[in-house]
């Protein structure tokens, strides 16, 4: 909703000389590791997943966010919005989000955030102390990286292998156990 967020900063900061909440406050996978560690939660576990959603128009997408409940949960909060700031708004995203394929259509990122902790218990597991590791990770992403290169120079298939080479001069099907057809070749 974040581009909802800067259509409504921009339109109400120019009409108003000012900006005040339209929607939920937005918090960070930041937030939430820190909330979680100031209730004394162990081992967080946070997810943060992000998906676009597309509406025909601005004032769907402010409908469909009041529908899910995440139109306003502040509780000290401005009680109208000025009909002048939503039109600027409508117009501003209309302008800015548009979807990439249907000018008529706008997109909306939605970011759905999942957390996981533990209260604090005996039987939980510990962290290792530092320096006790058996392997470096450093040498598992090498490893992990050397295995996912292709084989230089050598293209492997059911027909059999076949040598690749920069060199014009070397004859084109040679090491091929099979011709275009599929038979072999004598």
């Amino acid at each position: 909703m974040q581009e909802l967020r800067i259509a409504f900063t921009l339109a109400e900061n120019e009409r108003s000389g000012g900006v005040s909440q339209h929607a939920s406050p937005m918090f960070s996978n930041v937030d939430f590791g820190n909330l979680f560690t100031r209730c004394q939660y162990n081992l967080p576990t946070i997810y943060s997943d992000k998906i676009q959603l597309n509406f025909n128009n601005p004032f769907e997408l402010m409908q469909f966010i009041q529908n899910i409940g995440e139109s306003n949960a502040l509780l000290e909060n401005r009680k109208e919005v000025i009909r002048e700031v939503v039109y600027a708004a409508a117009a501003i995203y209309q302008n800015l989000f548009k979807h990439p394929k249907d000018e008529q259509k706008v997109t909306s990122t939605f970011e759905f955030i999942s957390f996981l902790g533990w209260k604090y218990h005996e039987s939980q597991q510990k962290p290792k102390k530092r320096g006790s590791a058996e392997f470096s990770l450093k040498d598992l992403q090498k490893e992990i990286e050397d295995s996912m290169e292709p084989s230089a120079g050598k293209i492997e298939s059911t027909i059999g292998a076949i040598e690749v080479s920069d060199s014009d001069s070397e004859e084109p099907n040679k090491g091929n156990k099979a011709d275009k057809g599929g038979k072999e070749n004598k």
